[in-house]
């Protein structure tokens, strides 16, 4: 991977994180996702939720390689913010006798993507970021509403 190819897809992953936040309006706009009422289903939107905030991660990674602190550290913040939610996702989704490994556990699943996204970066340092990109505005941003509105009742208390 070439300095310049790290760049690239930095700047890809800044665009993102830019549209991210101004999509306050989208999220009014969009209705919340329906609670799952399975552990089955709640695992699998942890499970979502983990890999939304993967894309931070590897952003953060491959920021902090080309000393972009401070993109990296909002990187950080972002992946954070997917955290929260998904953990309530899967506390709800695994048993009692595991609830205190929820943590452990989602940040395997988040380890699990941000591999997978360090992989397709070695092997296509050019089109992994736009296969990234696609893949987090399908996947991520119809749940970035239920996301933003989780952490604000979590700031609430």
């Amino acid at each position: 991977m070439t300095f310049s190819d790290s760049k690239r897809c930095i700047k890809l992953f800044l665009t993102a994180a830019v549209m991210l936040s101004a999509s306050s309006s989208f999220a009014k706009e969009a209705g919340l996702m329906k609670l799952p009422t399975t552990r089955e289903g709640n695992y699998a939107v942890a499970q979502k939720f983990a890999h939304c905030g993967g894309h931070f991660e590897f952003a953060a990674i491959l920021a902090r390689r080309n000393e972009m602190n401070d993109a990296a550290t909002a990187f950080e913040d972002q992946a954070r913010g997917w955290k929260l939610p998904g953990m309530f996702f899967l506390a709800e989704a695994m048993s009692d006798d595991r609830a205190t490994e929820t943590e452990k556990t989602f940040d395997a699943l988040v380890y699990a993507k941000v591999s997978q996204l360090k992989a397709l970066h070695e092997v296509d340092p050019s089109s992994s970021a736009n296969d990234a990109i696609k893949e987090y505005n399908e996947n991520c941003l119809p749940l970035l509403p239920t996301q933003k509105k989780m952490v604000e009742l979590f700031r609430r208390g």
